[in-house]
């Protein structure tokens, strides 16, 4: 049963002109503060750019997302900054892997407006970014910044291509977040008398498999009953996952609390990290003119439907997202309007005063109305998966021709599907959907999408 704003959502929709069925947006819900960026400074806006961008990071692992009240996960530095700053509690990746997710943020454009998303699967490598792609790091550095990458997965390295936006570039391939803190210091406290402004971005590898946060943060596991599996490394989880079916329904459970500690763990001790890196930043005085924007490239899965790790599906476990802008003289704001990570970049601009590049697809947060359809693409060699949101619906679409659909309101985990064919929310949802299965069919060399019952 649908939830009582989803329902007035599909009554204005059938009152609707035709013309207006393929807005993206609805008409009748402005922003909150019509052309108004969400984004308000106290005196004078911050000259420098940190990005700190973390991996396979599940959103619903932080208090202020979490199932529980806050405080019964480990993340109060993460939960402070989401109330300090300006936290887009409705955030989207634009996939569900860290190429095409990263993409999308450090260009402000989807994989659509891009006309490239790479494809991979078991065996084989995606493609390097085509050349004729700009990212933030080459806008900053033609803006006057000095740009600089410090990098703990090698996908946004050098490798495909990412790293060509950056003056200097730094990679330590899945190195953990301490590593990545000093070298991140090493670099701050060359920045402190550096009268040129400056971009850094940090990327983060934790909390992606492998699991291994320092013991201290496995709180709990002494508690539970051993495994002989290690399902904190790749390998093994993947051979769990294999065999689940032989598996008992306990056994099954207990995999899963151990998986929550490890991953939990990972999670507590990026957030402790992350709290180092701030307190090095105001210890360098560098903290106080400068912007800080925090987000995740996309989620994880833990067999929420029906599969492990990540690039699965476009589900919320992995491709719903945390993401924040803080500042001392930015005004707190909760914001809860959709968001996806193609609005990073405009916002970004639009806060530290410069222009944002003609080709930026993505909007200010803040000036769109508070009732947007957004989109999620996933995509291999063999085939693809897409999903739409408008207001609290999502409907998922496989290529196989299936559409699931979900109210994220009543139903956030998104367990119970409520596709009925002939729907108005499904033919609502199709409307948008459609359009981008036809622009990514023809992104696809192997696989044509087939025709849903709708």
């Amino acid at each position: 049963m649908l939830s009582t704003p989803l329902l007035t959502l599909l009554t204005l929709f059938a009152c609707r002109s035709p013309e207006l069925v393929d807005l993206p947006c609805d008409p009748e819900a402005p922003p909150s503060s019509p052309d108004t960026p969400a984004l308000v400074f106290d005196g004078e806006r911050p000259k420098n750019l940190l990005m700190i961008s973390m991996d396979t990071f599940r959103k619903d692992r932080v208090g202020r997302y979490g199932p529980g009240p806050v405080g019964d996960l480990d993340t109060d530095f993460f939960d402070r900054l989401l109330s300090e700053g300006v936290a887009l509690d409705d955030h989207r990746s634009c996939s569900n892997w860290t190429y095409p997710g990263m993409l999308c943020a450090l260009t402000g454009q989807g994989p659509l407006e891009l006309d490239f998303i790479a494809m991979t699967n078991t065996g084989s490598e995606p493609p390097s970014v085509p050349g004729r792609i700009d990212f933030i790091g080459d806008w900053m550095g033609e803006a006057g910044f000095s740009t600089h990458l410090i990098t703990a997965n090698g996908l946004i390295g050098k490798k495909f291509d990412f790293a060509r936006a950056y003056q200097e570039v730094r990679e330590v391939a899945s190195q953990p977040a301490d590593t990545v803190n000093s070298y991140a210091t090493d670099l701050l406290y060359d920045l402190r008398e550096q009268e040129q402004p400056w971009f850094v971005h940090l990327h983060y590898i934790d909390p992606h498999i492998t699991y291994a946060p320092p013991d201290e943060y496995l709180e709990g596991l002494a508690d539970l009953p051993p495994l002989e599996e290690a399902v904190y490394i790749k390998s093994a989880l993947l051979e769990i996952d294999d065999k689940l079916g032989r598996y008992s329904e306990e056994e099954v459970d207990l995999i899963k609390q151990h998986l929550r500690v490890y991953y939990d763990g990972e999670i507590a001790w990026l957030d402790d990290s992350v709290e180092a890196l701030f307190e090095t930043l105001a210890a360098y005085g560098l903290d106080e003119d400068t912007l800080v924007v925090m987000y995740t490239d996309h989620g994880e899965q833990f067999w929420d439907h029906g599969q492990v790790l990540h690039h699965k599906g476009v589900y919320q476990e992995e491709t719903d997202a945390l993401a924040l802008f803080w500042s001392p003289g930015l005004k707190p704001t909760a914001w809860s309007a959709p968001t996806t990570h193609a609005d990073l970049v405009p916002t970004i601009f639009e806060a530290l005063a410069l222009q944002p590049p003609p080709e930026v697809s993505g909007a200010v947060v803040g000036t769109e109305p508070e009732v947007c359809a957004r989109f999620a693409h996933a995509i291999d060699e063999e085939t693809g998966t897409q999903s739409v949101d408008y207001g609290d619906l999502r409907m998922v679409y496989h290529w196989n021709g299936d559409l699931e659909l979900y109210d994220r309101a009543a139903d956030p985990a998104e367990a119970n599907d409520l596709y009925e064919r002939g729907s108005e929310a499904v033919q609502l949802l199709w409307s948008f959907l459609s359009p981008k299965v036809d622009e990514l069919d023809a992104l696809h060399p192997n696989d044509k999408p087939r025709q849903p019952r709708i």
